[in-house]
């Protein structure tokens, strides 16, 4: 089918520019493709190719499934906030308008690491293999030592990070 044939045919059902119409009910309203072709008597396709001749950018099923006027935040958004600026899974999802378990999949499909219980609690980063070896067996820290530097109230923290890490666990002697 030429695209000339489809705008021509769209606008007919449509009765409007099929560019407004797609921008208001699949960018803004957010239906989808198949919802769209069904309440237009059309193949899924012939939506689709409309959407690309406008130039309007196709979302997965997780950004349809947003509320209306939500944007899915960018790797370089949820790094910003969940690492640079130590927000909680709920700060975001608060800001942004949807749920925390949203915002954890949104970490996950990122490949950013979610933080654990004790770290989520305190906005502290579990400290990286290399400093926690530095400290530990280079300098001979005590995990104890280690936990007050970091504002730890237990060392049972430090020592599960040692274990997590594969770092010896020196005898208490």
């Amino acid at each position: 089918m030429k695209i000339t044939y489809l705008v021509e045919d769209l606008e007919q059902r449509i009765g409007e520019n099929p560019r407004v119409y797609l921008r208001r009910a699949y960018s803004r309203k957010k239906q989808s493709i198949s919802t769209i072709a069904k309440n237009l008597d059309v193949r899924r396709e012939m939506i689709s190719k409309a959407l690309d001749h406008y130039h309007i950018p196709k979302m997965d099923l997780s950004e349809l499934k947003l509320p209306p006027g939500v944007k899915k935040p960018t790797k370089e958004q949820l790094l910003k906030w969940y690492v640079k600026e130590s927000r909680t899974t709920y700060e975001i999802a608060r800001k942004v308008g949807v749920e925390g378990s949203t915002v954890c999949n949104w970490l996950r499909s990122n490949n950013i690491t979610i933080r654990k219980g004790t770290e989520a609690r305190l906005r502290m980063q579990r400290p990286s293999k290399k400093q926690l070896y530095r400290w530990y067996i280079k300098e001979r820290k005590s995990s104890h030592k280690i936990a007050e530097n970091l504002g730890l109230s237990h060392m049972q923290t430090v020592l599960k990070w040692l274990k997590d890490y594969g770092i010896p666990i020196r005898s208490q002697s």
